[in-house]
């Protein structure tokens, strides 16, 4: 269902919202994207549980594409999918490799619970209620007052904690970790277990893992790359493009089996020429979602070219530029709307951009090239510097915004 007024077109434009279900079907624009590859992967690795690395740009649409791969009718016959954010489980500035096993073993757990039809071997039960144990009994002495329940269900109760209580979460990693390696040998008891009884294997894919800033995610993706493909299931991470750029990053690919980028829309060449086709892939990627006469030509153009190719962005710019219009009484969006996004934009970015910044922003504005050091990573991190891929390889540019402050 498009929307038909101003009202309407703020709420079916939620930046924050992926697609999935029913909206994935009606609102999605096909693009280019590496998800197809992935799905062919997994289909065709019989015996192998696959490691998979899933990079993008914060906004740039890698939920809806893993939410595709999660819908994907051949995939739902033949592959149990545990989908998870670390955002929703976890604090993002505060996330360590043991966090990121349990909770893998808790919602590997809760998934299988929901089929009634089978039970998990007694022998495995056991153990995991036993490891269980071990560890609440721990935590309840370190920290008094805590109340969980009984067996594997307590650690479940326990993770949940994660999220919102420090002190809880740096107790139970100091227990956990000496008995990392038994909670691992018990994870993956649960999984054969589960894909023989389900005649299905089990794909985990864990998002947000790109939020993280580059210097915990580089520590978490090199230092623990072993116990976090230590999981014998198929495993999808994403994380950040940043980290790309590390010297230790070849050496953290040696243990995944395909790494993939999905690539923002690039609206120029290297030369500042507009490439026609993207804009208007953007165009009608709002036009599944909006009646046309809701914004001016003018508007629509403005709308695409602020947002640097980024789909949040864009339909951020959209969502944004309807309210300014509501909000004067008006019917439509016009250019003034949208010039008044961009200078909100403009004015968040110049909050964190400095001098020493802009010598770099500028270099690559000119070469469209990356540069080395730790000031281009933190500008790609915080969306100021965007890479694009096209036919001849990567290239990068200066968001359009940032664009307006180093002129």
């Amino acid at each position: 269902m498009k929307a038909t007024d101003l009202p309407e077109v703020y709420r079916l434009f939620d930046p924050q919202e992926p697609l999935k279900g029913k909206k994935l079907k009606e609102f999605y624009m096909e693009r280019e994207t590496p998800i197809l590859r992935i799905r062919n992967e997994l289909l065709n690795s019989i015996d192998k549980p696959l490691k998979i690395l899933f990079a993008g740009t914060r906004g740039n649409g890698k939920i809806t594409e893993l939410n595709r791969l999660a819908e994907d009718k051949d995939i739902r016959k033949d592959i149990e999918v545990v989908f998870f954010s670390v955002k929703d489980e976890l604090d993002v500035l505060d996330i360590k490799h043991t966090d990121i096993l349990l909770i893998i073993g808790t919602r590997i757990y809760e998934t299988f619970e929901k089929h009634k039809e089978i039970r998990l071997q007694r022998a495995i039960k056991k153990e995991l209620d036993d490891w269980s144990e071990k560890i609440v009994e721990t935590v309840k002495e370190k920290q008094k007052g805590i109340e969980v329940g009984g067996g594997f269900r307590a650690i479940i109760q326990l993770a949940a904690k994660f999220k919102d209580e420090a002190t809880t979460r740096e107790t139970s990693r100091k227990i956990i970790e000496p008995r990392l390696s038994d909670l691992i040998s018990i994870i993956n008891k649960m999984i054969f277990d589960i894909e023989d009884k389900l005649k299905k294997k089990i794909l985990v894919i864990i998002d947000d893992l790109d939020k993280l800033n580059p210097g915990p995610a580089e520590e978490l993706f090199y230092s623990y790359v072993r116990t976090l493909t230590a999981p014998l299931c198929h495993v999808i991470y994403t994380f950040p493009v940043s980290i790309s750029f590390s010297p230790t990053f070849s050496q953290v690919k040696r243990f995944f089996d395909s790494d993939y980028h999905l690539p923002n829309i690039n609206l120029t060449d290297k030369k500042g020429n507009e490439i026609r086709k993207n804009h208007t892939l953007l165009k009608n990627l709002a036009l599944k979602r909006f009646n046309e006469r809701l914004i001016t030509k003018a508007a629509f153009k403005m709308a695409v070219q602020i947002s640097g190719g980024i789909f949040h962005d864009f339909i951020r710019n959209i969502r944004e530029a309807a309210n300014e219009a509501d909000a004067r009484g008006e019917k439509k969006i016009e250019k003034r709307d949208v010039a008044a996004v961009k200078q909100k934009l403009i004015n968040d970015y110049s909050r964190v951009i400095d001098e020493k910044d802009k010598e770099i922003l500028r270099k690559v504005m000119e070469t469209k090239e990356k540069t080395n050091g730790e000031i281009f990573r933190k500008l790609l991190f915080n969306l100021a510097i965007v890479e694009y891929g096209n036919g001849e390889g990567l290239c990068y540019d200066v968001h359009p915004a940032v664009q307006e402050l180093i002129k």
